[in-house]
């Protein structure tokens, strides 16, 4: 059964080795056309996507291709543009938020240690979510630069 490689992966994975295409089909126990070949974008067995992976230091899966970021269109740029705009979002919801209790307590229907307590409690949400998005953008951005 032939499976589609993750050329990207596979190159930074030799270039970070400082490995020639020789030296990383001998150590995998591969001639150097098969590494070659996977180099080039041709769908590899198991036996050899395997190979590769010990021979690399890494999970069988991080060698293989589920859905290229590359190919797909999703560049690094279309990643900090995504970021701004969900910082951007985030950041005016909350200040509507902070202007709704805000006005809120002024015209006396909030008491002043509930509006308090609310923007604290808003603060912390907002703060929890931007730190969950960023580390969502960090695993996607990691996914698609191995290095």
């Amino acid at each position: 059964m032939s499976i589609p490689i993750n050329t990207q992966v596979l190159l930074a994975l030799r270039d970070r080795s400082k490995w020639s295409q020789e030296e990383l089909a001998t150590a995998a126990g591969l001639s150097t056309r098969t590494v070659q070949r996977a180099e080039a974008g041709a769908d590899a067995s198991l036996e050899t996507i395997r190979a590769l992976a010990a021979a690399l230091d890494t999970d069988q899966a991080f060698l293989v291709t589920r859905s290229d970021p590359i190919k797909a269109g999703y560049t690094v740029s279309e990643n900090k543009r995504e970021r701004f705009w969900c910082v951007f979002f985030t950041t005016l919801g909350c200040l509507c938020a902070y202007a709704g209790i805000t006005y809120s307590m002024l015209i006396g229907h909030t008491p002043a240690r509930y509006a308090g307590l609310s923007m604290g409690i808003l603060g912390a949400l907002c703060g929890g979510f931007c730190f969950l998005m960023s580390r969502y953008y960090e695993r996607r951005a990691a996914r698609a630069d191995p290095d």
